[in-house]
């Protein structure tokens, strides 16, 4: 794909950037909040108490809270990630049935369960988020999986009766590793009227992204989820996909709710049938479906620190910091000699080798020959509109003569924390012989390139004004690791977050198996010496996606 305008920031704005569609009320009993894909209408702080939310008389941006802490069964007692209550009445007998929505948004490194209860019945529910570009939180400038996720489910009316009423929603983690920041925010919530109750009894396969290794040959992990409308006293679910059968005992200590049955199938072709038999309580009910494998992705990680000087300190200390970062980068790959690290800038270099050792400095320009540090080709990050193009050329130097002096690559450049780039920057840095250009974005003040899906159409060629053309990344942000698995990482939170961040590039056009997850930690910091040992734990645990 090759891009020839004059400003990437003009020319991606598009359509995408078009408000959500309101949902239209229809017998509804009551609602909380906006089916806007936002959280800005509750309240951003914590709860300090049990919270019960009373209907007609409390106000969302007050009694309502927008983030909802999961709850851990063991080793966590967070009060504000209690259940919290919404009280209702009924002036009359209950309706036939209820519909109830719980719309939800992934603003934190993972995807916890929905716990529902209704007057004391109690079930669970799963998310499948999906990749969301609608900036409904700003948080999305910076979050790089985004994501909303909607529960909806009907019940019958006896769950109801007239006078006060209650329902309960609580996020709850679905792993006990301990996740930090677990939890989700709520978007809107509504009870609806309905004439009946449909069908309270289904099932449904879902493939992963994950590959695990079984002597010779690949298993996929599929996930087998059933939803049912009353307690299973006794039940089977028996899977039929690629000539394997597999047969689960099915007992839950919940009155309605879903059940997720992992199950590692070996690998099979696209368009598969799979045939599911669920029994419950005395009741079969057959269901067939077409089952496709995912991708076996490979993810390339660059360990990399955002500079910003200024931003979380001054220029001497931030300096300190960026040259620290490189000794600590050299002690890690000397641990681990798979560990690479980049810089921000030749800047940093600059940097330590004002104030280092002889030793110090051989130690250094050797780890940058034997391609274990990287250094770009820009001298620091430009707000590239600002300069003048020789500016831009002269922004070259530095890197250029180091190259030069010590026989070191010169062939890539990075701009980061910085959402767009003007049109002669691919010109600039291909006439000097640099063929690639990596930006770690931040959306926060351009989200124009966010809604472009600039993204998910990466890698593109860039071709500038005189016809000369860069190979272009374009990352969501800039410390992908940070988000994708927590800091320090953990492989639940990959677990989690992963497929959410492969989706954007699950569209039809793409036909890669790999990416970047570019930059492991936010601005300025000291390496996270756990990075580095992250690949071959991950890689321990799946085949895919390897990283």
């Amino acid at each position: 794909m090759q891009f020839k305008f004059a400003n990437l920031f003009l020319a991606l704005f598009v359509a995408s950037c078009l408000p959500v569609a309101a949902r239209q009320p229809q017998n509804t009993v009551w609602r909380i909040g906006k089916f806007d894909r936002s959280s800005a209408e509750f309240a951003d702080t914590s709860p300090q108490q049990p919270v019960t939310f009373v209907i007609d008389k409390d106000r969302p941006d007050k009694n309502w809270y927008g983030y909802a802490p999961a709850a851990f069964t063991t080793g966590h007692s967070d009060p504000s990630s209690a259940p919290r209550t919404i009280q209702f009445s009924l002036a009359a007998k209950p309706a036939s049935a209820y519909h109830l929505v719980v719309s939800l948004l992934i603003e934190h490194s993972s995807v916890p369960a929905l716990r529902v209860s209704i007057n004391g019945r109690t079930g669970t529910f799963y998310l499948h988020p999906e990749l969301d570009y609608s900036m409904g939180d700003m948080t999305a400038a910076f979050f790089s999986v985004y994501a909303h996720a909607t529960v909806e489910f009907d019940f019958p009316g006896n769950y109801l009766h007239e006078g006060t009423n209650s329902i309960a929603l609580q996020a709850v983690a679905t792993t006990d590793k301990g996740v930090p920041d677990a939890g989700f925010n709520y978007d809107a919530i509504e009870l609806s009227q309905l004439p009946s109750v449909s069908a309270d009894l289904a099932a449904y396969v879902e493939s992963t992204i994950f590959y695990k290794r079984h002597e010779n040959s690949l298993a996929e992990q599929v996930d087998v989820f059933v939803r049912y409308g009353e307690r299973p006293r006794s039940g089977e679910v028996d899977l039929e996909v690629a000539g394997h059968h597999y047969t689960y005992s099915l007992h839950a200590d919940q009155d309605f709710g879903e059940k997720r049955i992992p199950i590692a199938v070996p690998e099979f072709q696209a368009n598969t049938p799979a045939s599911l038999t669920l029994s419950l309580n005395g009741q079969s009910v057959h269901f067939s479906q077409t089952v496709q494998p995912q991708k076996k992705w490979t993810l390339f990680l660059v360990p990399h620190v955002h500079l910003d000087v200024g931003y979380s300190d001054y220029q001497a200390k931030v300096a300190a910091i960026q040259s620290r970062l490189l000794d600590e980068a050299m002690d890690l790959t000397a641990k681990h000699p798979s560990f690479r690290f980049s810089t921000d800038g030749e800047w940093n270099l600059e940097q330590y080798l004002k104030t280092r050792t002889p030793q110090e400095k051989q130690r250094v320009i050797q780890a940058i020959q034997r391609e274990q540090l990287y250094i770009p080709a820009q001298y620091s990050n430009l707000l590239t509109g600002f300069p003048t193009a020789e500016t831009l050329i002269r922004s070259l130097y530095p890197s250029a003569n180091f190259s030069r002096i010590h026989n070191t690559p010169l062939n890539y450049a990075n701009i980061t924390d910085v959402p767009s780039y003007s049109w002669s920057y691919p010109s600039v840095l291909a006439a000097a012989g640099i063929h690639y250009l990596l930006a770690g974005s931040n959306n926060d003040r351009a989200p124009v390139l966010l809604q472009g899906h600039l993204n998910e159409n990466s890698p593109m060629y860039w071709e500038g004004p005189d016809g000369k053309k860069v190979l272009f990344w374009y990352s969501r942000h800039y410390m992908q690791m940070q988000f994708l698995f927590g800091l320090p990482p953990l492989l639940e939170t990959g677990e989690e977050i992963l497929p959410i961040f492969l989706q954007m590039y699950q569209h039809p056009n793409d036909r890669a198996h790999a990416t970047i997850l570019f930059g492991t930690q936010v601005e300025n910091t000291d390496l996270f010496p756990q990075q580095a040992e992250l690949a071959d734990q991950w890689n321990a645990q799946y085949a895919y996606p390897h990283v």
